[in-house]
């Protein structure tokens, strides 16, 4: 983190793995006593525990990172960032942090910190926690679930439509996609149900591979399955592996295919391999759990449903070098448009894709 930024900031913020003995930051040159009048003016603190991946995975984490840094800048917030290392790691810190009591809120990220905070918040009634990206299912957690399904399900009708109308020199004459998701759980398979059932929305022939990864930082895994499935046809390959991804794009660039990002905008990576991304708003997800916690606007035991129609996912082409042809965009607006009004409805879990098939094919 580069020291001038943290100069600008209105708040401390602390940075780097802090699970144990978890602390807060300030001016440790300055022993002066604060006056009542400072105490009361005293910024709000917040703590954000990542998942094991940690930052830098240009995607889901930095993301979570980018909304609890406007948060410091619009809020006046202090923010405590936690890297954990394990899971074992992550419980530890939601415990201690918890029995601190000197966090307005405690942030989680995906299904990772599910067990500890199911586990901790129970015992700290009075503790406010965010859970992203899953449901937490606790009085005193504020859970955010974005339909990655639908932001899938346009990656998928893009792949399918680049293939019949497409010009790029990157794509072949077979009727192969392949989507490489981190983990068989919930969340990669919102996206590998969306991309299924996108791609055969518009054609019902195309063929989807999909493997698992088995981690979210294995960018080596990533890289040869991406080229397994390049090798058996697939010209256009959808990335949901959060930092293990980055190998599906260095494969992209080795051999020249397509591929989509995760996220958030992931095109200028690699724009001449990359024709598009998917957004999922995890910023504008943390940004908001702090802003209701310290708002006095909490919403404990909700969870708040974010898809197309709520602006809590989306996709983009800036920034890319392929060549999209206007009709393929104008042909995707379309189908949100669909989307957004309820006219078309995009099943969630793998067991739908087989049902959304027969349901719309012709």
């Amino acid at each position: 983190m580069k020291r001038e930024f943290l100069k600008k900031m209105t708040a401390v913020l602390c940075s780097g793995v802090m699970v144990f003995g978890i602390a807060g930051c300030g001016d440790s040159g300055n022993s002066e006593t604060t006056d009542e009048s400072e105490k009361s003016e005293k910024s709000a603190k917040v703590a954000i525990v990542y998942t094991v991946t940690g930052k830098g995975d240009l995607s889901f984490n930095d993301s979570a990172y980018k909304g609890a840094m406007r948060a410091v800048e619009e809020l006046g917030v202090e923010v405590i960032e936690v890297e954990p290392t394990s899971l074992s790691d992550t419980e530890q810190a939601f415990e201690e942090m918890s029995a601190e009591g000197d966090y307005d809120l405690i942030i989680g990220l995906t299904y990772e910190p599910l067990d500890a905070i199911t586990q901790v918040a129970p015992n700290y009634p009075d503790q406010n926690y965010a859970l992203i990206d899953t449901d937490a299912g606790q009085d005193n957690v504020e859970s955010y679930i974005a339909r990655e399904n639908e932001s899938a399900f346009m990656a998928g009708c893009f792949a399918a439509l680049m293939q019949t109308e497409g010009t790029s020199t990157l794509l072949n004459d077979e009727k192969k996609i392949g989507i490489v998701p981190a983990m068989d759980a919930d969340v990669p398979n919102r996206h590998v149900t969306g991309f299924t059932c996108g791609a055969k929305y518009i054609d019902p022939e195309v063929e989807v591979m999909v493997d698992y990864v088995g981690s979210f930082s294995d960018t080596a895994a990533a890289q040869a399955i991406a080229k397994t499935m390049y090798n058996n046809g697939a010209d256009i390959i959808y990335q949901v592996a959060a930092g293990a991804g980055l190998g599906v794009f260095k494969e992209a660039e080795d051999n020249g295919f397509i591929a989509i990002g995760l996220d958030d905008n992931q095109n200028p990576l690699h724009p001449d391999i990359i024709g598009m991304s998917t957004l999922k708003m995890v910023d504008e997800f943390v940004y908001t759990a702090i802003e209701d916690a310290i708002g006095d606007d909490f919403k404990g035991g909700e969870v708040m449903s974010m898809g197309l129609k709520e602006g809590g996912v989306s996709y983009t082409f800036d920034e890319s070098n392929i060549e999209v042809p206007q009709s393929i965009k104008d042909k995707m607006k379309e189908i949100e448009e669909k989307i957004i009004k309820g006219e078309l409805e995009i099943p969630n879990s793998l067991d739908g894709i087989e049902k959304f098939d027969a349901s719309y094919s012709n």
